[in-house]
């Protein structure tokens, strides 16, 4: 890596640890790169190469602690992630959760019933429409929720705990709260079969489904394994 690359991932990573977006971080940091570049084709142009030609970039782009004074008061916006973890994971995830379990069941049964209406659906087709939306709240949906908080926490440089927490709370919200059921329909029998979604505390607090006990943590420690360890926060 260049060292004008290494002084702009520095420059990225600090300007993520003081709240910027990541996604905007990212964007000056790479409008930098290429503004480096250009400078650095207009003095080839004028026959100045080597260390000339990178320190006179250098130069004339500013010191690197000049140049993150001057994006941080010009973008003002601050990641609400990096601003308010302890609402971000513990209350976020779960309010995700309901959201994405919600939108797709009612796109289920909308797709079902527009089928139906176009003269392609059928028991069959709608027992397999459920049955899909059955596997991705009953065991895709937690390990996603879990693998999408440490993405996150990687991405705006927080400390390991949050996606711990994490997977905290999705585990017994999703391992011990949530339950699906599906009953398949009896052939021949009109009406028969069901398919159930949702909280239930009422019934004791029981394991409803190891994998989404379990899968969160499993999660968690790819986490572990993935995060950079030079720029993680304590």
């Amino acid at each position: 890596m260049a060292p004008y690359d290494r002084s702009l991932r520095t420059l990225r990573h600090r300007l993520i640890e003081a709240g910027l977006p990541p996604r905007h971080a990212r964007r000056v940091t790479r409008e930098l790169a290429d503004h480096h570049t250009d400078l650095l084709n207009e003095l080839a142009a004028a026959a100045i190469t080597g260390e000339d030609a990178v320190r006179t970039a250098r130069q004339r782009l500013g010191a690197l602690d000049d140049l993150e004074r001057e994006i941080l008061a010009r973008d003002p916006r601050r990641s609400f992630v990096k601003r308010y973890p302890a609402l971000a994971f513990p209350l976020g995830l779960p309010l995700l959760a309901a959201l994405l379990v919600t939108v797709t069941l009612m796109g289920t049964i909308g797709l079902a019933e527009g089928l139906e209406a176009i003269g392609l659906g059928g028991q069959g087709l709608h027992l397999a429409l459920v049955e899909g939306h059955y596997v991705f709240a009953g065991y895709l949906l937690v390990p996603l929720l879990g693998l999408y908080a440490g993405w996150t926490a990687r991405d705006h440089h927080l400390a390991w705990y949050w996606p711990l927490c994490a997977a905290l709370v999705i585990a017994v919200a999703g391992g011990l709260l949530f339950q699906t059921t599906l009953t398949p329909p009896v052939p021949g029998q009109a009406g028969s079969g069901a398919y159930e979604i949702g909280f239930h505390m009422a019934d004791g607090l029981h394991v409803k489904s190891l994998w989404r006990l379990v899968s969160p943590f499993l999660s968690f420690a790819l986490f572990l394994l993935w995060r950079p360890k030079d720029h993680m926060t304590v």
